[in-house]
């Protein structure tokens, strides 16, 4: 889990490096923040679900708690999900700890709204090969020649990290989805 969070949990200052954040606001969190702006006089409560691939077990998808500690938001996925959800907090999920996460830019864009969300997050490949389609694609923008023949085999190797094109995993995907959109829904209209 250390060599894990050590990759994924995101980083700022090397621009070659994998999962870097950059040095501003991306054109998507810009987006989201301007959607929501208009709301945040007038929202009390809001529920989002963040849609990840690549950690846990084939096709599952985990439901991770965006919050930590006694916020009020891990106190509403608690009380929305109880243990079928996991935590950074217990060591539970399987995901390290991120930076810049779709959380803070809610929280921030709805400063005055209690916030419940979560990561859903789907399994795809054993943790190993993700993280080696990772650094090989790493390796490819930085030193590689993409359209190569060693390129597209590295592209081919982190599109199945990240979406294995098979019929199952895409079923359990919709499903696990429907439910977790369902939870919130009832979560957000209930409490």
């Amino acid at each position: 889990m250390k060599l894990q969070g050590a990759i994924t949990s995101g980083q700022y200052w090397d621009n070659e490096g994998v999962f870097y954040g950059g040095q501003k606001a991306t054109w998507s969190n810009r987006t989201l923040r301007q959607i929501l702006s208009p709301y945040a006089a007038t929202v009390r409560r809001a529920a989002f679900i963040d849609l990840h691939t690549g950690l846990g077990p084939y096709g599952i998808g985990e439901i991770m708690s965006n919050h930590f500690g006694d916020s009020t938001g891990n106190k509403m996925i608690k009380d929305w999900w109880g243990k079928e959800a996991t935590y950074f907090d217990d060591g539970s999920s399987s995901s390290a700890i991120t930076l810049g996460d779709t959380n803070i830019g809610v929280d921030e864009a709805l400063p005055n709204t209690a916030v419940g969300g979560i990561t859903l997050e789907y399994g795809t490949e054993p943790v190993d090969t993700m993280l080696d389609a990772i650094r090989a694609d790493n390796w490819l923008y930085i030193h590689g020649k993409p359209d190569s023949d060693q390129g597209k085999a590295i592209k081919k190797q982190i599109r199945a990290a990240f979406y294995p094109d098979k019929d199952d995993w895409k079923r359990m995907v919709w499903e696990r989805g429907e439910y977790a959109l369902k939870g919130m829904m009832r979560g957000l209209t209930q409490s």
